[in-house]
């Protein structure tokens, strides 16, 4: 339910950014008419929604840890809903909205700070990291998110909101002193991002080289089979311990009829099956 519900705001997230223009990114505009355009709302509108999903993540991992829930299904949709969101939102740092030009042919640069080889950088170690745990963990190795995988998406949770804001609410143009801190934000995210791979990095590498090995496959619990009574288990034949009836004795204190022998007597054999 969480999961679907990063998917929707993703979705949402996506649609506001990419159909707004900050006011920051329009020459002849002072302070005062940006922060009165509605761009400026609706940057904020979407970094709020941007801080709700990652909410949404952190809610959702605590509630598996606490309640053991997990499933295979799981496993995927949940890192696909957070590459969405998070990808998707450099990707719309780094396009044609937060583009500003130059006067005088000086060429252009983003707003946001966010230029397109860190988004490249950031996309490639997703797709390394990604293909190294599908790898290595079929095989039966643990290559679950270390402290640097979960650094790194604390900070892209909070740099692309942050970036976003500073942006609304001051024109981080060349030379304002709103600019370093973008530029800030986007080295560092991008910095941590890449370095969050080499852990699983040398982790596969000590794996090829036989230096770790695969732990044993896990095997779910097997399940009770209740038979046509709910208050009754059926227990398999091998674990059913037969007792051998006892002979009664003559002091046990049974009663038996009168004139009749408590020890059966064998069959005589007949002079016919007698062997000759």
């Amino acid at each position: 339910m969480l999961t679907g519900s990063r998917f929707v705001l993703a979705g949402i997230f996506v649609a506001v950014v990419s159909t707004t223009r900050p006011a920051g990114a329009s020459g002849g505009m002072d302070h005062v008419s940006a922060l009165l355009d509605g761009s400026t709302a609706a940057l904020l509108v979407a970094a709020l929604i941007f801080a709700l999903a990652a909410l949404t993540d952190a809610l959702d991992g605590q509630l598996s840890r606490l309640w053991h829930v997990e499933s295979r299904l799981g496993r995927i949709m949940d890192p696909l809903a957070d590459k969405v969101l998070v990808l998707g939102g450099f990707v719309l740092l780094a396009g044609p909205t937060f583009t500003v030009f130059r006067g005088g042919g000086g060429g252009t640069y983003q707003l946001s700070g966010v230029d397109a080889w860190m988004v490249i950088l950031m996309i490639t170690r997703e797709m390394l990291v990604t293909s190294i745990r599908g790898m290595y963990e079929g095989e039966g190795f643990d290559f679950s998110a270390a402290g640097m995988g979960k650094l790194k998406m604390i900070a892209q949770s909070v740099a692309i909101p942050a970036i976003l804001a500073v942006v609304a609410l001051v024109p981080a143009r060349e030379g304002s002193l709103a600019r370093p801190w973008v530029l800030g934000l986007a080295w560092g995210v991008t910095a941590i991002t890449v370095a969050s791979a080499w852990p699983y990095v040398w982790k596969a590498y000590l794996a090829s080289t036989g230096r770790i090995k695969a732990g044993p496959p896990k095997t779910p619990r097997p399940e009770p089979k209740l038979g046509k009574s709910s208050d009754r288990v059926e227990i398999p034949a091998t674990h059913v311990r037969t007792r051998s009836r006892r002979r009664p004795s003559a002091g046990s204190g049974q009663s038996q009829a009168p004139g009749t022998d408590p020890t059966p007597k064998r069959p005589k054999p007949s002079s016919r099956t007698r062997p000759k």
